[in-house]
């Protein structure tokens, strides 16, 4: 889906009409507001505010995620501006309603907007592996090294239908899509790098793919998200830009969503991840080869008090970022620093 369709979708649409519903209101029936005679008492507190706007939009990793970062801003403003021009802006009991159903209006249509038309997922250019559950534990347990292990699990993978796994409906690999809904050839990547009994396209007549198609002795770059996390759903376009740019026969790049399966709790405290509310976890992503995690982001800063906190909030979320923790250049060449320790883990 191109860039267009994706910011026409309800969510951002619905959300900015919101946002820029105050300021068409004060244009249209309270001009003398907009006056710089007006404007110049509050520029105090409104620079602090742009300012901090600022910094958001220039920590925004793509298009969707700027869009939506203007649209909380305008609607927080809007909610106060909806409040500010009522008659009594205090006596919330009172009987006048001149001005005040517009703030409960506005507030209404927030909750039901937030409601029916969450942030939607990616739904660009990708080359990222949807996996559940239970693919996650096959390329995590420490017990499956070799290919020649990986052989012998495929065995008993054939004698329940649990050992098989099947894809989610158009999200086993996010790609572009054209406007019939079909993926664009131009976006499956890596072809040409794929190697002979290695390629991850391994499937069976019915759609499906087996556990054993996945080899844990590869990189993979897997990111742990849930479907409600605005920070996970964002991330989505960094890796899938990642995905994209450094995928190779040897290197793939998956997400597994934790709230869409039941044991997703237990994955995640298996990765030292809460997924409260309040959580600063997510995502979390993750570089594995062998079962053994080799590095992982948000990093923990070098500070002596507060080191694992700091380094979750102080993560951008870049590409960058990205790109220099996991070594993704060098990642399957053979040149990256994690080669030469899981050679010597393996002797």
């Amino acid at each position: 889906m191109s860039l267009v369709k994706r910011l026409l979708l309800p969510h951002y649409v619905l959300n900015v009409a919101l946002a820029i519903s105050f300021p068409v209101l004060i244009a249209i029936e309270h001009p003398e507001y907009i006056s710089s005679k007006t404007v110049t008492p509050y520029l105090r507190y409104l620079l602090p505010v742009l300012a901090l706007l600022f910094l958001k939009i220039k920590g925004a990793q793509s298009a969707e995620e700027l869009v939506s970062v203007f649209a909380l801003y305008g609607k927080t403003l809007s909610t106060y501006g909806l409040w500010y021009i009522q008659d009594d802006r205090f006596n919330f009991a009172g009987s006048s309603w001149n001005g005040r159903w517009r703030l409960f209006l506005f507030l209404f249509l927030w909750m039901v907007i937030f409601s029916l038309f969450p942030l939607p997922s990616y739904r660009g250019p990708s080359n990222v592996w949807q996996l559940n559950l239970a693919q996650l534990d096959h390329l995590s347990t420490s017990g499956v090294r070799q290919s020649g292990e990986r052989q012998a699990g495929s065995s008993s993978a054939a004698k329940g239908s649990s050992m098989v796994t099947h894809r989610r409906p158009q999200t086993s690999k996010l790609a572009e899509i054209d406007d019939d809904g079909e993926p664009l050839k131009s976006d499956i990547t890596g072809e040409d790098d794929q190697q002979d009994g290695s390629s991850l396209s391994k499937e069976e007549s019915d759609g499906t793919m087996k556990l054993s198609d996945l080899d844990p002795s590869h990189y993979w770059v897997i990111s742990l998200n849930t479907t409600w996390s605005s920070p996970c759903r964002y991330f989505e376009a960094v890796q899938a830009r990642c995905s994209i740019k450094y995928s190779r026969a040897n290197v793939h790049f998956a997400k597994v969503d934790l709230d869409m399966e039941p044991g997703g709790e237990e994955m995640a405290n298996r990765f030292r991840i809460s997924m409260q509310a309040t959580t600063i976890d997510l995502p979390t992503l993750v570089l594995m080869r062998n079962g053994e995690v080799l590095s992982q982001l948000p990093q923990k800063a070098n500070t002596k008090i507060g080191g694992e906190v700091l380094g979750k909030v102080g993560w951008d979320r870049s590409e960058q970022s990205v790109v220099s923790a996991f070594e993704l250049a060098q990642l399957g060449t053979g040149r990256e620093s994690f080669a030469k320790s899981s050679k010597h883990a393996q002797a």
